[in-house]
This record gives C-alpha cells, structure tokens and sequence, in this order.
C-alpha cells in the first residue's frame, strides 16, 4: 500500500518535500481508515464503546501510518535526493 501511496506522490509535479508531505499525510489518513475498519469488526464482537474508535484510529495512524511511512522515507533517502 505505501509503494502505491508513493507512487501516487511521485507522478504530482511537486518538490522533494511537498511530496513527502503528501505521501506522509495520505499514508496516515489510510492507516486511520483501516484502523477504523477494524473497529467495526471488532466492535460487532467487543469493544463497542466509541473510545475504542478514537483508540483504534489513532495506533492505526501513529505506528504503522506515521512512524512505517517516516521509516520508508529513509530507507528511501537515495532515491529521494536523486529525483529532485
């Protein structure tokens, strides 16, 4: 999913941080939307309180969506200096 987030950012006719501005931000705004998808899986089940949402959307978002996506820009660090 990030390589297609990525992907997405680098066809925009943007510089090297608008682009990793956008992919951060895209990428954070998918993890919370999956995280909120669990939550109505989960919240069939258990969890049912509207907290657990807040809760489910904000991991979803800072772990995998901010911390993975800030990750992956590093790792990415070669590529991103020669496509400027």
């Amino acid at each position: 999913m990030m390589k297609k987030i990525w992907d997405f950012c680098k066809d925009k006719n943007l510089g090297r941080e608008s682009k990793i501005r956008l992919f951060l931000f895209l990428n954070i705004i998918c993890w919370c939307g999956i995280g909120a998808v669990l939550w109505l899986v989960v919240s069939r089940v258990a969890l049912d309180n509207m907290t657990w949402l807040f809760v489910f959307i904000g991991y979803a978002g800072v772990f995998p969506g901010w911390i993975g996506g800030m990750l992956k820009m590093m790792n990415m660090g070669n590529e991103l200096v020669l496509n400027k």
